[in-house]
């Protein structure tokens, strides 16, 4: 950040590129996108470094579809929970409660 002191440094970009703010999931994933289009792109992070706790711990089918399309699918899958587990889904009031008020059965992936 700069100070009273320190003056500001100004860099312009090429015409056509695109200013990314943020390096999670989605910034990342933009990225992706847009350089297996050709697109040039400049990410911003705010951290120097990783966060201690992921940003992302359960992916969609739908966001599948675009990895399969970006080739990190697999990759990605590998990296996971292994495909033959069940992921269930409970809804509960809190981690005291007796049982949870309902639950959804998701099969496994494989």
């Amino acid at each position: 950040m700069a100070t009273s002191d320190q003056p500001i440094e100004e860099e312009n970009l090429p015409n056509g590129t695109v200013l990314i703010a943020g390096g999670g999931p989605v910034g990342l994933l933009v990225a992706t996108v847009l350089a297996t289009y050709g697109v040039k792109s400049v990410l911003l992070e705010r951290n120097k470094t990783t966060t201690k706790w992921p940003k992302m711990d359960l992916t969609n089918a739908r966001s599948m579809e675009i990895f399969r399309r970006l080739g990190l699918a697999d990759d990605l899958r590998k990296q996971g929970v292994p495909a033959h587990i069940p992921q269930p889904v409970l809804f509960s009031t809190g981690l005291p409660a007796e049982r949870p008020l309902t639950k959804w059965l998701h099969p496994s992936v494989s």
